[in-house]
């Protein structure tokens, strides 16, 4: 059975493809990516699915304020571009961000 990651690397691999928008639109990316995250998080919640997180969104962005301190008050994703100002910067720490989790999940 697939989990989130192995969607997300999908996601991170082809992002126009699954988001929208151009690869020179990194934040419209990230954005697009904030509401699919939400839409996979609330399909496993209904459906009852195991997966490594069942809430994605809270449990990376209690990850983040933990490991940098960031506020989550706009969300985890909110927190990486407000973090990053530079777009593909923001981009390129999101997926490192990201795969530190799981590994942090793995670990446990």
């Amino acid at each position: 059975m697939t989990s989130i990651f192995d969607f997300l690397r999908q996601v991170e691999q082809r992002p126009s493809m699954y988001l929208g928008y151009m690869n020179n639109q990194r934040e419209e990316q990230l954005s697009s990516l904030e509401f699919v995250i939400m839409g996979y998080t609330c399909a496993i919640q209904q459906h009852q699915l195991v997966e490594p997180t069942l809430n994605f969104r809270e449990d990376f962005g209690n990850f983040l304020r933990q490991k940098y301190g960031w506020s989550m008050s706009t969300g985890p994703i909110g927190a990486v571009l407000r973090e990053y100002s530079d777009k593909e910067t923001s981009w390129k720490v999101f997926w490192t961000h990201v795969w530190e989790f799981e590994r942090s999940l793995m670990a446990h």
